[in-house]
């Protein structure tokens, strides 16, 4: 069972012994991607360094327009993380913890739905499309029923 450390290290593509320049991080931070710091120097330099990169990347576009329009900095600091956001973090990454999937009233369409979950390939977004369009080819009466209601009322 690999502890959270490891866990962060590999998203962060931190690998033991192995050594980034603090240029490296900055490069990888200001490109948006997850950065794992060894230390506060290590955290405080590299982020000087990704907002001398932010500041020198809106300097060229700016450049580039030819001084019509001038681009601000991108921000470089970090967010707050609020307990809430910690908390869903720490479920999902480390307890495993994932939203379970919508119940229908149909059991087909639980299953297509579980299918989809299961299925890496599709995203969030691409499986509620999915699921939408099946629906849509539902008879009208199922239809009705998949979305909660009686066609039929007494």
């Amino acid at each position: 069972m690999e502890s959270l450390q490891q866990r962060i290290e590999f998203l962060a593509r931190r690998f033991p012994h192995g050594f980034y320049t603090t240029h490296e991080l900055a490069e990888r931070f200001h490109r948006g991607e997850i950065v794992h710091f060894q230390s506060a120097a290590e955290r405080d330099e590299t982020t000087k360094i990704a907002s001398d990169m932010a500041k020198e990347r809106a300097e060229k576009l700016s450049a580039r327009r030819g001084g019509r329009d001038t681009f601000e900095p991108e921000d470089m600091s970090f967010a707050d993380v609020t307990a809430a956001e910690r908390k869903k973090l720490g479920a999902e990454m480390v307890k495993g913890e994932y939203p379970l999937p919508q119940k229908h009233n149909i059991p087909f369409l639980n299953q297509v739905q579980t299918s989809l979950w299961n299925n890496e390939t599709y995203q969030a977004r691409d499986a509620m499309r999915f699921m939408e369009k099946v629906q849509s080819l539902l008879p009208a009466n199922a239809r009705a029923q998949a979305q909660g209601q009686d066609r039929n009322p007494r």
